[in-house]
């Protein structure tokens, strides 16, 4: 299952659909987004171990 906001994933990326194997793409931010990651992760302890961590829940949350 992949879960796409079409809006910002274009038509021609595909992703496995192999439920037992976990797929990966890349994604580009702006460097002013990264900063501000950065930011949320230095001065939060919200236990976040890296960027993709952060973003990977934040997109679940604002899914769910």
């Amino acid at each position: 299952m992949v879960l796409a906001m079409s809006k910002y994933l274009p038509k021609h990326v595909c992703v496995n659909s192999d439920t037992t194997m976990t797929s990966y793409v890349t994604i580009k931010l702006p460097k002013s987004l990264v900063e501000q990651i950065d930011e949320v992760l230095e001065q939060q302890n919200l236990g976040y171990a890296s960027r993709a961590e952060l973003v990977k829940d934040a997109v679940r949350k604002h899914s769910g």
